[in-house]
């Protein structure tokens, strides 16, 4: 210790000699000097040469006043830092304080109460994801998309064919000139109303901008016919491909429908089809916004101007409306795939958005939540990233820590889609505002929503994921997460052979029926198909249709190896882990649970409003009450004082006095459930020894007297000495046996 150095500070004895003072010391018993930190640091305590060799200068020569200064400086300073210092870990601490931060294997209640606390702030962040989800969809969208979708699609005179009926491109010239310009376009005539334009679907839906017709098709020579027919055949359009597709101008009297527009140009999206993917380019033709009777010309010229040709490969109708009632838009596209193959695939498009998101107080609310979302995210990043600090490489090899690294990451990815559609919606929507009788192609917005809306999804399926993490610390979740982490290893072997299997049934259907069956016709079809027949969807008499003998044996088969032996090992596996999990929990003692911390904190909040709730005095029965009902129930007086003299109560005593004490223990949580299930099983036992060893002593005393009066016989016959000896034993055999007994109830 530095104590040739440094000196204790007392006022009455700092001129002493330091030999003096220790003999002081040790005449008094006194302990030796405390130096404290503060004291530590002061550079006035330190000698004159030491402060030289450390600071470089003569203490000696120094300005006492000067010195001072810095001196107090340093000090305050430091003592800022370390005050500073303890304040952030104390915040750390108390905000970003969980399981992984602390060390708290040993301390039961404090884990127990960080789990509750860690719990509580997850459940907070699934409610705010769950108002974001049920604020993205409505009811009311569902319909719109319905009435659009079946005004479109399925609404048809008798004489003509729906949208998902036509299979020729006459058919789809007729669709175009009767239903969908009848659908798109409204007589004011039919309601009260007058209207100053026509471009109101069902008069309730406006449409925004010009509806839009386009067509791609690919250049001849773009394959080649095979050598032995081109003598025959002189012209070849291949199936849709970018690079193949036509972007020649043709001279007509309609220079815009049929001059070709890059998508740069027309700002359009690639569009995924049943055949194939189209891209953004082709042929526009745009029709009227109001007036019937010239879109019917537009697109009766077409048709008369042969615009569909042998290298058509699709026609893609896209248009928007807004319903102000419901501030929702609703974007349509209708496709009519041409394949190289003839005929006429159609496919639809109908999505209702909410693009004006915040307009009344439930809007606002719901931005409140997403402020609050953002905060989530940032507080949970900040407390991964502590706790990759504190537990370095081994923070990834938990499993929960490696969701919880999931969730943020979808959080964020959520975060930059959400903040790319606004910004795109406020640039789409804007354009309207200003020109609305010009086309704005909505499907970027559509696609942007759409991935947004699929992120959140995926987001909030991984969040609840996640709520396992602490209801398994209860026993019975606990059970069944041990079993399918014990069943993991087996379940992978099980995977891995029913892979095998499924994949070999899938390229056999491929294979076998994919050119008669639809639900074989592409690889993700029949991985599909088959997984519904294990669920009992299946369609037998198609494949019994395509082929007579393998049809059926393909099902049979299918059926015994996958849904009879397949599923029933898994099933096994599932049950014997479950098992071997079930009798290691029974073996072990029961520990301290977070429902044991929260069992007894909800016991603690009733009790506490418990005592501050004023008693009626009125409503406690007195002594004479209690003992006159005891009285009509039957009891009598010697029992009635006996009862009173137990419980410790007087004449005249409330009777709250022995009613308290038996409700506080009704209310008590039992924490030790199980050591009171062995008790009463060891009380059972102990009662059965006892009756057992009670019916061997009645067997003793019968075998005793009947062998008194074995004796008593043959003592009538003998001498009197012998009797009188024989009787002494007896006697001496008796008492022994008495005392045997009087142990044996003392026991």
């Amino acid at each position: 210790m530095e104590g040739s150095t440094l000196r204790a500070r007392r006022p009455d004895r700092s001129h002493d000699d330091p030999a003096v003072r220790l003999n002081y010391d040790q005449e008094h018993d006194l302990p030796p000097p405390v130096y404290t930190a503060e004291r530590n640091t002061l550079p006035a305590a330190l000698e004159a040469e030491q402060y030289e060799q450390e600071y470089g200068t003569d203490k000696r020569n120094v300005n006492k006043d000067v010195h001072k200064q810095p001196t107090h400086l340093q000090f305050f300073g430091g003592m800022k830092c370390m005050v500073l210092c303890q304040l952030s870990d104390s915040l750390l601490i108390a905000v970003w304080m969980t399981k992984n931060t602390e060390q708290i294997r040993d301390d039961a209640e404090l884990k127990a109460k960080t789990i509750v606390r860690e719990g509580l702030v997850y459940i907070l962040f699934v409610i705010v994801i769950s108002v974001l989800v049920f604020s993205m969809a409505s009811t009311s969208m569902f319909y719109f998309t319905k009435v659009i979708g079946d005004l479109f699609l399925t609404t048809a005179p008798t004489d003509q064919k729906k949208f998902y009926e036509i299979q020729t491109t006459d058919e789809i010239w007729e669709y175009m000139q009767n239903q969908f310009l009848n659908a798109l376009y409204w007589d004011e005539k039919i309601t009260k109303t007058n209207y100053s334009d026509r471009s109101m679907i069902f008069f309730e839906n406006r449409l925004l901008g010009y509806p839009r017709i386009r067509m791609l098709r690919v250049s001849n020579k773009s394959c080649e016919v095979v050598h032995g027919f081109r003598r025959e055949v002189l012209e070849c359009f291949s199936s849709y491909d970018e690079p193949k597709e036509e972007r020649r101008n043709e001279s007509s009297t309609n220079r815009t429908a049929f001059s070709y527009r890059p998508d740069s140009d027309l700002q359009s999206e690639w569009v995924w089809g049943q055949v194939s993917s189209y891209g953004g380019g082709g042929y526009v033709q745009e029709l009227s916004i109001n007036n019937k009777n010239e879109s019917a010309q537009l697109i009766a010229d077409l048709r008369q101007n042969r615009w569909l040709a042998r290298g058509t490969r699709a026609i893609i109708v896209d248009f928007s409306m807004y319903n102000a009632n419901m501030n929702l838009f609703c974007v349509v596209q209708l496709i009519f795939e041409m394949p190289a193959t003839g005929g006429v695939f159609t496919m639809s498009s109908v999505n209702t958005l909410r693009l004006i998101r915040y307009v009344n107080f439930g809007d606002y609310v719901v931005l409140a939540f997403e402020a609050v979302f953002c905060a989530y995210v940032l507080y949970y990043i900040i407390e991964k990233f502590i706790e990759i600090i504190r537990m370095k490489l081994s923070f990834f090899t938990d499993f929960w820590n490696l969701l919880d690294l999931i969730v943020i990451g979808l959080a964020i990815t959520y975060i930059i889609l959400s903040i790319r559609r606004t910004l795109m919606i406020r640039e789409k929507v804007g354009k309207l505002l200003t020109g609305p009788y010009q086309y704005e192609n909505l499907q970027s917005i559509v696609y942007a929503e759409n991935r947004c809306t699929e992120m959140l999804a995926i987001l909030v399926y991984f969040a609840y994921l996640k709520i396992f993490k602490y209801v398994s610390f209860n026993k019975t979740m606990t059970q069944l997460s041990a079993t399918l982490s014990r069943a993991s290893k087996d379940i992978g072997g099980f995977g891995i052979m029913f892979g095998i299997i499924f994949f070999a049934y899938v390229q056999f259907g491929y294979l076998a029926f994919g050119c008669q069956i639809a639900e074989y016709s592409t690889l993700y079809n029949a991985c599909f198909t088959l997984l519904r027949t294990i669920l009992g969807d299946f369609d037998f008499s198609g494949l019994s249709r395509a082929n007579r003998v393998l049809g059926p044996t393909f099902f049979l088969t299918y059926i015994f190896l996958v849904f009879f032996v397949l599923l029933n090992m898994f099933l096994a596996i599932i049950n014997d882990a479950y098992s071997e999990v079930k009798s290691e929990f029974k073996s072990k003692g029961s520990e301290f649970e977070v429902q044991d911390y929260v069992a007894q904190r909800f016991y603690k909040f009733l009790r506490f409003f418990r005592r501050d709730r004023p008693v009626d005095a009125q409503k406690i029965p007195d002594y004479d009450t209690y003992k006159n009902e005891m009285i009509r129930k039957g009891f009598s007086n010697e029992e009635i004082d006996e009862h009173y003299l137990r419980h410790g109560m007087e004449e005249g005593a409330p009777t709250d006095q022995i009613m308290y004490p038996a409700e506080k223990k009704k209310a008590a949580p039992s924490v030790n459930d199980e050591l009171m299930q062995q008790f009463l099983v060891l009380n059972r036992r102990v009662n059965g020894l006892e009756q057992t060893v009670a019916n061997v002593s009645e067997r003793l005393d019968l075998a005793a007297s009947s062998f008194e009066k074995d004796i008593a016989k043959v003592t009538q016959t003998g001498d009197d000495n012998n009797k009188n000896s024989i009787q002494a034993a007896i006697g001496a055999q008796h008492e022994r046996s008495m005392g045997a007994k009087s142990n044996e109830k003392e026991d």
